[in-house]
């Protein structure tokens, strides 16, 4: 009896730390995240006016294209995707919507043929806004498992709010 509860503690053990290498934590000076190694890859990129975003590209072949990109810098007022309108203005030929989206308020959504586009804004101190690039997939468990992995990312996401805001 005690060999079995010792076999099962070692292979529990050996399950959780397999678990916890492929798990790997972004933490930049403005959001911290954490995503799995196996299913997305890291880069990061510098944008106007010194600010910068983070992008997650999918490593998945069947997913498509999809990345997670966030857009680490402090908006102004009236912010980039602030409203329908001001990407309608960008995009004049595409139909854009906005509604919720996997638990965010006021997610700005659009197709550009190819791929699903989502702009979830986010307030914390300052705004931020996570863009998120998605291939539409006919397999539906592909599909879910992707979406899975999205939310996952977004749940562990921390976003560092501004001292002086």
């Amino acid at each position: 009896m005690m060999k079995k509860l010792i076999a099962a503690l070692l292979i529990a053990v050996m399950v959780l730390t397999a678990t916890v290498a492929f798990a790997e934590q972004y933490e930049g000076e403005d959001i911290t995240f954490t995503y799995d190694e196996n299913a997305f890859e890291i880069t990061t990129d510098e944008v106007d006016e010194g600010g910068h975003f983070v992008v997650l590209n999918a490593k998945e072949e069947a997913w498509g294209k999809t990345y997670i990109r966030f857009y680490v810098y402090m908006e102004e007022e009236d912010g980039q995707f602030s409203s329908v309108e001001s990407l309608q203005e960008l995009l004049p030929d595409i139909e854009i919507t906005q509604g919720e989206w996997n638990g965010f308020n006021d997610v700005i959504m659009y197709n550009d043929g190819t791929e699903q586009l989502f702009l979830v804004p986010l307030t914390t101190g300052e705004q931020m806004t996570v863009g998120i690039c998605v291939t539409e997939i006919e397999d539906e468990d592909v599909a879910m498992e992707r979406d899975d992995q999205i939310s996952a990312v977004l749940d562990t996401l921390k976003i560092v709010a501004d001292a002086e805001g």
